[in-house]
């Protein structure tokens, strides 16, 4: 899981390394991709009858 997580963000950052990037997350994940530095940046949703979150990493 984190290695695949630390890929994808380099390879985001390696074609667009002005922008941010934005997912969308099982609310359950919140505290997994924090540590990555991702932050909450909506109230919670349903998607798929599971609470989900938009989470951001700046740029």
């Amino acid at each position: 899981g984190r290695a695949v997580v630390n890929r994808a963000i380099e390879i985001c950052q390696d074609i667009w390394p002005s922008e941010g990037i934005r997912i969308s997350s099982q609310q359950r994940l919140e505290n997994f991709y924090r540590e990555f530095g991702f932050n909450t940046v909506s109230t919670p949703y349903l998607e798929d009858g599971l609470p989900h979150v938009e989470m951001v990493r700046p740029a």
